[in-house]
């Protein structure tokens, strides 16, 4: 309940003890209009402040507030002198009323969206331990005092009272159908419905009871009377949260209530204590009535507020992780520790896999994961919250292909309450893996060269580790003939390579870095990269050519493979001209 809604409740209450006694008090129509006044001045000055700035705007606020405070003031004032006969001097009522209930009020609009919030509702928690304790006392000190007729007659006067507060209430959820959701209204009315049928089975039960066991009325219609206002209590907290709050599970909300509005019902034993001390001390009795309820309103506000503040928190917090989540480079999945099965995963992991990402979803990680012997890969061992797995993973993709990835696993509590949940993030590290391997298979080549192995068989394995490398790519190594032709030496076996393909190849000035369609599309292949294979003087000893299944553009790792392939088969190509040459010496010396 805001504020501004609480101050016209206030107001509307008070106006209800008037006009429910206009057709005995004619004279006090002149009393009804100044406070209709001062509700129009309240209500326009609050109105105004919306459209002022912050820092002014809180003048007019308070201002406002002052003038809701001060003809509720009065209208109790009012309300003692005509309902009870009790005459008390104006300023000595209306002053301390308004001192007692215009502090928690401005504290409250002071330290809103403030730290101190929390420590105001433990302030205004003990100020109303304080009261209850101190009523308490009066209230036995005075107890032998009263005697059944004039507790029946008060008894009879609050039940009129309260009965007009229950229709004003239907009166302030009736005018919420302007400004509020159907939902929160339905809502609202369910919860006045629920307060409206609970205090007539009090007020049935308490007539029984004084029928029986002849009680006096007014006390058993003071202690029936903690139901209907712990549901006044807890429709203030509800039916004021967001929507997104009000819809917890059950077990969640009566946790909520329970913690922060659980001290706010204090206001009943003051309410109890109060009626019976107020035919003594009319003041003492009002001015608690007033400051009990004014100091349980505040707190239900504060409490409103800052559970609001959490849930937005929560909201953005949510927010900022689900951007995260689905614009994060790497891979995320979401899985139970238990079974293995996605809960959840991002595009990015649906893009690694080849998977659209909501495919993933109730997909075992058994199922996409391998190990090196080809089977399936289980999960981690089962740990707790907080425990990290770092391991190099690989997944089959949608197409069969093999995924190399960096993971961490993360176990976590689950935000929404249940098991543990854990946090899957997947790099993919297939291009440093194929690097790797190509290293691996770049030294063994420098060895089998080294020790003179067939230069077929040497060229053969460059081949394998480039189509390796480069998925999606065949690598075909020529030799240059002695009647100028091209011939296959290693790699792909092509059906057929024409003549003015290899001319075009052999005689470019710029062959190191050149798309030679022809090249490739002589053999079906969509596109290719070529270069030039030399000898140290500049003799072209063949080529070497990538021969792509689809179109695309190269990058300059394509370009730097090309350049290294090259070296190598000029180095074997060389190499092999070289130990030709020694071994034709070598004969040739014997003879």
């Amino acid at each position: 309940m805001s504020t501004r809604k609480f101050g016209l409740l206030m107001l509307c209450l008070g106006l209800a003890h008037l006009l429910s006694l206009t057709t005995r008090h004619a004279a006090l129509t002149s009393n009804i209009a100044i406070a209709a006044a001062a509700a129009g001045a309240a209500y326009s000055c609050w109105r105004f402040s919306a459209k002022m700035e912050r820092e002014r705007a809180t003048t007019w606020r308070l201002v406002s507030l002052g003038l809701v405070i001060w003809t509720f003031a009065q209208l109790i004032y009012l309300t003692y002198e005509n309902i009870l006969k009790v005459t008390v001097p104006t300023p000595s009522i209306s002053d301390f009323v308004f001192f007692v209930s215009g502090i928690p009020i401005l504290l409250a609009l002071t330290l809103d969206g403030k730290e101190e919030s929390s420590r105001l509702l433990r302030a205004l928690d003990g100020i109303q331990a304080l009261l209850t304790t101190l009523l308490l006392g009066f209230y036995v000190w005075n107890l032998a005092a009263f005697t059944g007729n004039d507790t029946h007659a008060l008894a009879s006067r609050l039940d009129q009272i309260f009965t007009a507060e229950g229709i004003l209430l239907a009166a302030v959820g009736l005018a919420r159908l302007f400004s509020e959701r159907h939902t929160r209204l339905r809502r609202d009315f369910g919860m006045l419905a629920l307060f409206l049928v609970v205090r007539s089975a009090c007020e049935m039960a308490g007539n029984a009871v004084e029928l029986y066991w002849q009680i006096p009325t007014g006390t058993v219609f003071d202690l029936v009377w903690s139901a209907p206002f712990l549901m006044v209590s807890y429709m203030a907290f509800v039916c004021s949260r967001a929507p997104e709050v009000a819809e917890e599970r059950p077990k969640q909300q009566l946790r909520v209530f329970v913690e922060n509005i659980g001290p706010s019902l204090l206001v009943l034993p003051v309410l109890f204590f109060s009626i019976y001390i107020a035919r003594l001390h009319p003041w003492i009795g009002a001015s608690a009535v007033i400051l009990s309820f004014t100091i349980s309103q505040c707190r239900a506000t504060l409490v409103q507020r800052l559970l609001a503040r959490t849930e937005a928190a929560r909201q953005n917090s949510e927010a900022r992780f689900r951007r995260v989540f689905d614009q994060a480079p790497l891979g995320i999945a979401i899985v139970d520790p238990e079974t293995g099965v996605i809960k959840d995963a991002n595009a990015a992991l649906g893009r690694l896999l080849d998977f659209p990402f909501w495919e993933l979803r109730g997909r075992r990680v058994q199922d996409l994961s391998i190990s090196e012997e080809g089977g399936r890969l289980g999960l981690p061992a089962p740990g707790k919250s907080g425990d990290v797995w770092k391991l190099e993973r690989k997944y089959r993709k949608r197409d069969g292909g093999v995924l190399w990835a960096k993971t961490t696993i993360t176990q976590m509590k689950d935000p929404d309450g249940g098991a543990d949940i854990r946090l899957s993030m997947i790099e993919d590290v297939s291009a440093e893996k194929r690097a790797a391997r190509f290293a691996q298979a770049r030294n063994q080549i420098l060895e089998m060269i080294v020790n003179n192995s067939p230069v077929v068989a040497t060229l053969e394995v460059l081949a394998a580790a480039v189509r390796e490398y480069e998925a999606g790519a065949d690598c075909v190594i020529l030799r240059a003939e002695r009647d100028g032709g091209l011939g296959r030496i290693a790699g792909t076996n092509p059906k057929r390579l024409r003549i003015d393909a290899w001319q075009r190849l052999a005689t470019d000035e710029d062959t190191l870095w050149k798309q030679v369609n022809a090249l490739g599309a002589a053999v079906g292949y969509a596109n290719a990269c070529s270069s030039v294979v030399r000898s140290g003087d500049g003799e072209v000893l063949g080529g070497v050519a990538l021969l792509f299944e689809d179109q695309r553009y190269f990058t300059a790792m394509d370009k730097h493979l090309t350049d290294t392939v090259s070296r190598m088969v000029a180095l074997a190509l060389n190499h092999e001209q070289i130990h030709q040459q020694l071994v034709f010496r070598i004969h040739h010396d014997a003879l």
